[in-house]
């Protein structure tokens, strides 16, 4: 009972390091930049691609915590609706919008689409 308790154990361990990731694919994504210091995370051999093309569209949000959007627009920003929810709208303040160059907009909704619920 015991080598069969323990042969369990290790293939618990071994397949969840085999299937780490989603669906059991290792996650892409990569840090392309950053404002300020280099985060202890980032290694020292990552460039900061923050301020250069194609990523010079992406934008930080800022009201009730933060997040990221695109220039859809030299005026629109679009980005998720958790993001921007009511950012200008139902009393709240606008939101905060920082560029790659450090450069500071306020910003509103403009169009919000609906939020589905699933029951």
């Amino acid at each position: 009972m015991i080598k069969k308790f323990t042969l369990f154990l290790i293939c618990t361990a071994l397949c969840g390091n085999v299937y780490g990731g989603i669906n059991g694919s290792a996650d892409p994504r990569i840090v392309i930049g950053w404002s300020g210091e280099r985060p202890d995370y980032v290694p020292e051999s990552t460039p900061n691609l923050w301020n250069t093309p194609p990523y010079r569209s992406i934008v930080r949000i800022e009201m009730f915590g933060h997040g990221t959007g695109e220039f859809i627009s030299p005026r629109h920003v679009l980005t998720n609706a958790h993001v921007a929810q009511d950012c200008g709208m139902n009393g709240n303040e606008d939101c905060m919008i920082y560029t790659s160059d450090e450069e500071f907009y306020w910003g509103r909704v403009a169009f919000s689409g609906m939020i589905i619920m699933k029951p």
